[in-house]
């Protein structure tokens, strides 16, 4: 997802109505710890909160048949008349069609039979807010948008398969041709590349370095990898330091522990 300084960078944004969209924001903020991120004229406001974000706007700027409930909900894709395609062909109502804006994002917006309101948003350009007319309250910083973790390995084909069929990983794209693969399990992104002279990670010693991934329902995930082969050097065992861990050895001697948050009680 393609970053826009107008918009905040949460994936799903709720649109809450409300009369007095200042009192609103400033109530938020006070009493449950919002930050003021953009505020667009009197009549919306963006929040933030840890990672996720709101935006309080005014409910008498939106027409009367287009939010039933006094409330919508924001969702960032990345490809926004696919999606507006996908929608109508399944008979959704479709309230705005497709079109693009000043402050970068490309909309549409759609009714369920409830009739909740849905605004689909595609990230087409990254707009200055005060470009059309926006106060940004909180100035951009450098970020850490993306990351991979690099594994050299000696044997990148038969290393590609083994992520790929005894750990559950996928190929994102490209065929190894170029000597590196790029795979992914759920959050967790992944380049194996083609290093044959490399020191085979076996030799580097236990603590040297390791991936270590936090996982949901660890029990569950080492009967899957193990079921396919995968060789473990430890069954999932309760630590003191509150984690539930089991770790494995890959055949070119990669150490990846796998750990999911228990109660210490």
């Amino acid at each position: 997802m393609h970053r826009n300084r107008s918009i905040p960078d949460a994936g799903v944004i709720p649109e809450l109505a409300y009369r007095n969209v200042d009192e609103a924001a400033r109530f938020l903020c006070a009493a449950f710890g919002f930050e003021e991120r953009l505020r667009i004229g009197d009549h919306r406001v963006q929040l933030l909160t840890g990672n996720g974000a709101v935006v309080v706007m005014d409910v008498s700027r939106e027409p009367a048949d287009a939010r039933p409930s006094g409330h919508g909900v924001l969702i960032r894709v990345n490809d926004v008349d696919a999606h507006h395609a996908r929608a109508a062909a399944a008979g959704a109502n479709i309230t705005v069609p497709p079109q693009t804006h000043p402050y970068g994002e490309r909309q549409y917006s759609a009714r369920d039979p409830e009739g909740h309101n849905w605004t689909f948003s595609e990230t087409v350009s990254d707009v200055d807010p005060a470009e059309w007319g926006g106060e940004l309250k909180v100035p951009p910083a450098p970020r850490l948008s993306d990351w991979r973790c690099v594994l050299a390995v000696r044997d990148l084909a038969a290393s590609t398969h083994y992520y790929m069929d005894v750990l559950g990983f996928k190929r994102d794209f490209g065929d190894s041709s170029d000597g590196w693969s790029f795979l992914s399990r759920d959050g967790f992104k992944l380049m194996l590349g083609h290093c044959r002279d490399a020191m085979p990670a076996s030799e580097l010693g236990d603590h040297s370095w390791f991936v270590y991934l936090t996982v949901q329902d660890v029990d569950g995930l080492y009967k899957e990898i193990t079921s396919r082969g995968a060789d473990a050097t430890s069954a999932p065992t309760s630590q003191p330091w509150g984690l539930r861990e089991f770790g494995i050895r890959t055949p070119e001697g990669h150490r990846i522990v796998f750990g999911e948050p228990i109660s210490r009680e």
